[in-house]
């Protein structure tokens, strides 16, 4: 695929007749890293290669995460060093190693939820457990926009408007959710599986309200018999949260694609190197 670039994608929505929202629009087409994965034996992986499933790499002295008193599942490993080429925006660390585990089977949202730890460079790792199957993971540049079926980011193109349609419209050619002319450089350099950073999968609403509320402390649950008060209080927060919030990761091949998880973490822990308070939500 042909080297895409932010002014080759505002020339497509410009063509598409949105050169006056692209100052909205600019900051939403953000830079992702595609991951890309295949099966292979755990065995035949190095210790510290990133990779999702098998047993994960730890320190010695490393104490596995529990939910309930049972262990909690390991999904995935990022060698950031594998990743930091094709980080343009330099928001992750350059080195070390990220894991992610699954507290919440299905991903609620919660501020103690999906844990995920970091790992400095020169920590001495060794493979805890014996698996057989893993995944190891490969990773190249490529963009992310926000789902135009329900994102509230979008919200300045109104709803059944032609600008709503227009960007429709693009957005099918880059997702390649439509057909696409042959030989087009941006079609399909918007991809829609699992990425590190970029937009989550949100076609069932923004995540970034929910994620500030937590992280203020409003739980969601005292809401259940007032959901319009929680609703009130979604609407204060939803501008900063869109500010605050990025997605960490989305894995859209977990549990083998029946969902898709999406961990979030606010900018400013990231710049901190603070993963100790990212939310996880699951989307199916």
């Amino acid at each position: 695929m042909a080297h895409v670039t932010k002014e080759m994608l505002r020339e497509r929505f410009d063509e598409a007749g949105l050169e006056s929202f692209w100052p909205q629009l600019e900051p939403l087409v953000r830079p992702a890293i595609l991951v890309k994965s295949y099966h292979c034996s755990d065995a035949t992986l190095a210790v510290g290669q990133s990779k999702r499933w098998g047993a994960p790499d730890l320190p010695p002295e490393f104490v596995w995460p529990e939910r309930d008193g049972k262990p909690c599942p390991f999904l995935c490993q990022i060698n950031l060093a594998e990743v930091a080429v094709f980080d343009t925006e330099k928001l992750l660390p350059e080195v070390g190693m990220l894991s992610f585990f699954l507290r919440d089977e299905f991903g609620l949202g919660d501020i103690d939820g999906d844990p995920v730890y970091y790992f400095p460079p020169g920590l001495l790792l060794e493979r805890r457990g014996s698996e057989d199957i893993a995944e190891l993971l490969y990773f190249r540049s490529t963009w992310s926009v926000p789902n135009y079926q329900s994102s509230g980011k979008l919200e300045f193109l109104g709803k059944n408007t032609e600008a709503r349609e227009a960007f429709e419209s693009v957005a099918d050619v880059l997702y390649d959710w439509g057909e696409g002319a042959p030989g087009d450089p941006l079609h399909h350099c918007v991809e829609s599986g699992s990425h590190l950073l970029g937009h989550a999968d949100d076609y069932q609403g923004d995540h970034e309200p929910e994620c500030e509320l937590a992280y203020l402390g409003v739980v969601k649950n005292c809401f259940e018999n007032r959901p319009e008060n929680y609703c009130a209080l979604l609407n204060q927060v939803e501008l900063a949260s869109y500010q605050n919030w990025l997605c960490l990761l989305k894995d859209a091949d977990c549990a083998g694609g029946v969902f898709t998880l999406n961990c979030h973490i606010r900018r400013n822990d990231l710049a901190q190197v603070d993963f100790s308070k990212t939310i996880t939500f699951a989307v199916n």
